[in-house]
């Protein structure tokens, strides 16, 4: 995972700040069966399309927006799972996504 730049006020209002998250690997179990993983370090990730959208990569491509869902564990607090939708990833699958959190 590689922070890509540094914070920023959104808004004009320095309270929020962001961090971008470059190729940040999801974490779960890599089965062939599990479709759910989750962001990294307990992180929490803005998704609001088209604005701010969470990209997600699987072995390189990256996946349409109908090929998974975001989710929030905890409803408000921002999206923190990524939910496949048409495949389940073997243990041989790079599954990363690129996203904004919140601090």
């Amino acid at each position: 995972m590689r922070l890509q730049g540094s914070s920023a006020a959104v808004g004009g209002d320095p309270a929020l700040l962001l961090r971008i998250r470059d190729s940040a690997a999801l974490v779960g179990t890599y089965d062939g069966i599990n479709r759910a993983f989750i962001l990294p370090n307990g992180e929490k990730a803005i998704h609001d399309p088209p604005n701010a959208q969470v990209k997600v990569y699987h072995n390189g491509r990256r996946l349409l927006p109908m090929e998974y869902e975001m989710r929030e564990s905890v409803s408000g607090q921002g999206f923190d799972q990524v939910c496949i939708c048409y495949f389940s990833p073997h243990n041989t699958s790079r599954l990363y996504a690129d996203y904004i959190v919140v601090v």
